[in-house]
């Protein structure tokens, strides 16, 4: 199986003191060159403590009948997971 995951960064916008930053991208994705879905995702990077907070929201349109079932959330939830043991 081959993927492909073509993405446009429409905003980015670094924190700032209290301030919370963001970014914000589309991208479209593609299984053995068959488009599967085009989705919308933002990233809100929250200043919390002596931490920071991140919030991720994503829309995503899956295309001609295709069934994530899950998958993109599981894989959005290990990326995140594995970001933050890279921080600790």
């Amino acid at each position: 199986m081959v993927s492909a995951f073509d993405c446009v960064y429409r905003d980015i916008v670094a924190p700032a003191g209290n301030e919370s930053g963001r970014i914000i991208y589309s991208y479209v994705m593609h299984l053995d060159g068959r488009k599967i879905s085009v989705s919308h995702a933002t990233i809100e990077i929250v200043p919390e403590g002596q931490g920071t907070r991140l919030v991720v929201t994503e829309y995503g349109d899956y295309l001609d009948g295709y069934d994530d079932a899950g998958s993109r959330e599981h894989g959005t939830n290990f990326l995140m997971d594995q970001l933050e043991k890279s921080l600790a």
